[in-house]
């Protein structure tokens, strides 16, 4: 049952990880603003 569904990557994990990716990058961006100010 739940094995086949872990043989390939579903696209929305893909998606879901280059979304956290960029939050996280963003999240950071504006932290270095914050301390440089």
């Amino acid at each position: 049952m739940a094995t086949s569904s872990f043989e390939y990557t579903p696209t929305w994990v893909v998606a879901v990880v280059c979304l956290v990716i960029i939050v996280l990058s963003s999240i950071m961006e504006r932290g270095i603003h914050y301390l440089g100010k």
